[in-house]
């Protein structure tokens, strides 16, 4: 159940529809608070929404859910980046860099 609302979360982001993307997330963190992937991706959608400090905590909580995930540190990256915390975004890109030394994302960033 949690896999199927997290991809059409992630959809609706894509599809630029915020509100429902952060819908999807809360109901999923409702049934399984830790859930990293969830955590992460809720993160993601108060940047895009502009909620810098929510989705910081929202990121660090996806962080501690899961050590080894890369996507919480890229997200606190741009987070810090958005505001122009730019050694914490730094920092934050290289661990993601570190956890998947393959996703460009976080390279591009640097």
């Amino acid at each position: 159940m949690s896999a199927a609302t997290l991809r059409e979360a992630e959809q609706a982001r894509l599809a630029g529809d915020l509100d429902a993307a952060m819908a999807a997330c809360q109901g999923i963190l409702a049934r399984l608070p830790e859930d990293p992937a969830a955590l992460n991706l809720i993160a993601a959608v108060a940047a895009d929404q502009g909620r810098i400090e929510e989705g910081l905590g929202w990121a660090a909580r996806a962080a501690l859910a899961d050590s080894r995930a890369a996507g919480p540190h890229y997200t606190m990256g741009r987070l810090f980046e958005m505001q122009q915390r730019l050694g914490e975004a730094e920092a934050s890109y290289r661990r993601a860099i570190e956890l998947a030394p393959r996703d460009a994302r976080a390279h591009n960033n640097l």
